[in-house]
């Protein structure tokens, strides 16, 4: 496998169709970051229900309260319920748009691979016309991702990872890596799956039986390309984060120059240009690398899907036997 070419590859596609950037922006929310958070801090899910939960919105006596309030102060609750409703719209309406743009992106990248000349409306078309099996593909990813995170608050995980005994934490360490690579093994599959249903046209259940082959047959190059692209992510986004900083320095220089003459005006819209600026950066690069990663995996599938790939690891380990094989034989 040559990852050279497949990051270039995916980076030229990336770069010259900018408005991929856009679908990988929302496709990027619906993006596992639980995986990362394995090591006893609850996941961004966890903290959102706990933060939902607080609200009461669930408890047994809620409608008694909405009655109450009713009586003494119906506009108020009227208020309450639109802004609710308001924000019930928006959340499914973002959901509706992630799931869109993760569809989007693998069928636009899978055609222009091909050849095809595609633009931002054909994107739309293609993610709407895979919403339900994306969705669902993305929902079982989901519950098993989240499950497989939930197992690392179990009290006899925390029992280890708290003990003193050296040998019990490192039983606890190892047992939260397997749970890691168990959970990006499922979204390998389940990514995998979702290509064969929206490039290949399969139904879910043969996408899905699709995927596990694909995966079960090419499980090192994989895990090789899922390595590879973690850390083209890692350098990516220092390199995000240096250009983030740079661009604060000339805001941060004028702060203190406003600052010092007593200038509150200068000092204020300084402050908001800066943090306007730095949003657009975290939009873009954010939108950027998503789609990479996007464009990245959907390559890979279609070489995968086309042709025997050998792993890296796996072309030196023989190489190596080989050459040990042959200085073993008799001249």
């Amino acid at each position: 496998m040559k990852y050279k070419e497949l990051i270039l590859s995916a980076a030229k596609m990336v770069w010259h169709n900018k408005y991929l950037w856009f679908f990988g922006l929302f496709a990027a929310f619906l993006a596992n970051s639980e995986i990362y958070k394995f090591s006893g801090q609850p996941s961004d899910w966890t903290v959102a229900w706990q933060k939902l939960k607080d609200t009461g919105l669930f408890d047994a006596d809620i409608f008694s309260k909405m009655f109450d309030l009713a009586q003494y102060d119906p506009l108020g609750l009227v208020w309450r319920l639109l802004v609710l409703l308001a924000v019930l719209i928006l959340a499914i309406f973002i959901l509706w748009l992630a799931v869109v743009s993760q569809g989007a992106l693998i069928n636009n990248v899978a055609k222009i691979a091909l050849g095809k000349r595609v633009n931002f409306k054909e994107g739309v078309t293609g993610g709407r016309a895979n919403l339900w099996p994306v969705f669902f593909f993305k929902v079982i990813e989901k519950v098993v991702v989240i499950a497989l995170a939930a197992l690392s608050f179990l009290p006899a995980l925390a029992v280890l990872n708290f003990s003193l005994n050296y040998w019990w934490r490192a039983l606890y360490f190892i047992i939260v890596m397997a749970i890691i690579i168990i959970a990006a093994l499922v979204i390998l599959i389940i990514r995998y799956s979702i290509s064969y249903e929206i490039i290949k046209s399969l139904r879910f259940i043969e996408a899905l039986g699709a995927g596990f082959k694909l995966f079960k047959n090419n499980w090192l190059v994989s895990i090789e390309s899922g390595v590879v692209i973690f850390v083209a992510n890692f350098l990516l986004s220092m390199i995000a984060l240096m250009l983030a900083s740079a661009l604060t320095i000339p805001f941060v220089l004028l702060m203190f120059v406003f600052y010092k003459i007593a200038f509150v005006w200068g000092t204020t819209i300084t402050l908001t240009a800066g943090i306007a600026v730095l949003f657009i950066l975290v939009v873009l690069v954010g939108g950027m690398i998503y789609a990479f990663n996007d464009a990245f995996w959907t390559l890979f599938f279609l070489k995968l899907s086309r042709e025997n790939v050998s792993s890296w690891l796996g072309s030196m380990f023989f190489r190596r036997r080989a050459a040990s094989i042959n200085k073993s034989l008799p001249r």
